[in-house]
Formats: C-alpha cells, structure tokens, sequence
C-alpha cells in the first residue's frame, strides 16, 4: 500500500489533508506510475471515466482508470537532486510545510518558517533546516527520530507554484553549526539536516483557485475566537485566557 499528502488550499488559509495507511516506507520514491492502456486519454481530456456504483475506490489500478494518463513532461518533471531552479526557490520562500510519520504510519504536518533563505541549500543534495521555539511538543522531531522519512512543501509569497522535496533527515545539534543559525540572538536546539532525494515542482493550479496571494477574498482574524479561547473550550482549562493582542506580543518575543 502506498501514503498519499494531499494539500489543499482555501481561500481562507491552507488546509492540509495528509492521508497515510499504516505502512513504514512513508514517502518512498515511488516506482514508474503504470498506465493501463484503457486509460490512456479514453476517458477524454478530463479523465471522468465512470463513476456510478463505484463506492470506494481502493485498489490502485481501479483508480488509476478514472483519470486520464499523465502527460509526459508531469512524469519527467521530477529531479534526483536540486538543480538552480530549486536552490532559487528555497532561497526565495519564507515558509513551508514539513510531513513525517512514524514508523507505522501515523501521519503529522507542520509549517516552519523564517526570513527567507531560512532554509539553507548546502549543496545539490544536502538541506539545513533550523530548529526554531516552538510548543516543545517536538511532534515532528520526534517522528523523525525514530523515521527520517520527510517530505516538504515550499511556498514563496506571490508565486503559484510550490516546490515539493523528499528525503531523509538526520537531527543534529545546533552546537554543532558554530552559531551558524542564530537568529534574534538565539541558537537553535536542533538542525535537520535532510538529504534529498528527488524534488519537483507543483503547478499553481490550488493556489489560482485560491486566490491565496489575493488580498480581497482574507478572512478578518477577528472572525474567530482567538486560539486562547479555542484551546480552552476544548480542554475546559480555567485559566485566564490572553487576548489575542497579548498572545501575539508574547510570541514576538519568543520568536
């Protein structure tokens, strides 16, 4: 059985759905994709097939059937290490979003960001990415630990297209660096040094949809109860709960 990260986006921020069955081999380069000759454009330029009575679909080749094949260029797209093109983007993008699993499969999602170039492209196959402060919960840390497995999303503000890179990770310790990631005077704990295994790049088509950089379709943060309430209704903690000016003030600091 295969894992399967499907990201989408929303108009009011990105919404990320990661779907994995319990395998150990999460985020395996994948195998040449096989096309069964019926679904070679059969099913016209969209690829509908036949939907009707299906229910769910869980065998790979039942799928496969009711899309169109892959054009040649989505196939060939994908690279063994980083070329120009992906080291500029890394450099470009203040943001990404990083998946890992344990070693059975239980999936996690988690965006890391900085300034741009936060990320460090050490060479064509080897990433830095610094460990910032954070709710020392260490969900990702802690899967990698155990499975290096990583895949991660770049996204640059302004550019529909997003990088997807894949690999395997190592948890070095930030002393180790000589204070080459300290940032707001503090060093990191921990550097993930991830060695790459294939990268490409993602059409912008979910973020078109989205309008993500379009500044028109924001939700008003004041739409929303503040995190502070939404984590107390959920735990029924008593605590006072901080503003939402004061829990922004206070991660200003921490950053």
């Amino acid at each position: 059985m295969t894992t399967c990260i499907h990201i989408c986006v929303h108009s009011q921020g990105i919404v990320l759905l990661l779907l994995a069955s319990p395998i150990v081999q999460l985020f395996r380069a994948p195998a040449s994709l096989p096309v069964p000759s019926s679904a070679r454009r059969s099913h016209g330029a969209g690829g509908t097939g036949n939907l009707a009575g299906m229910g769910t679909i869980e065998n790979p080749q039942a799928l496969r059937e009711l899309y169109a094949a892959p054009g040649a260029r989505a196939l060939a797209k994908e690279v063994k290490e980083l070329d120009a093109h992906c080291a500029r983007f890394i450099a470009l993008s203040p943001f990404c979003v990083m998946g890992s699993a344990t070693t059975t499969g239980d999936p996690d999602l988690s965006p890391r960001g900085g300034a741009p170039g936060f990320v460090t492209v050490r060479d064509s196959r080897t990433i830095l990415i610094p460990d910032r402060p954070g709710n020392n919960r260490l969900d990702s840390l802690g899967k990698l630990a155990a499975n290096p497995r990583i895949a991660l999303l770049f996204l640059i503000p302004g550019v529909d297209e997003t990088l997807r890179v894949f690999g395997k990770a190592e948890i070095v310790a930030g002393a180790d660096f000589d204070g080459d990631f300290v940032t707001n005077g503090k060093a990191p704990k921990t550097v993930l040094k991830i060695a790459v295994e294939r990268a490409f790049f993602q059409c912008g088509k979910a973020l078109m949809r989205a309008q993500l950089w379009n500044a028109a379709p924001r939700s008003d943060r004041a739409g929303l109860p503040t995190l502070g309430e939404m984590i107390k209704d959920q735990t029924g903690h008593s605590d006072r709960t901080e503003s939402q000016e004061e829990m922004t003030a206070r991660y200003r600091k921490e950053l």
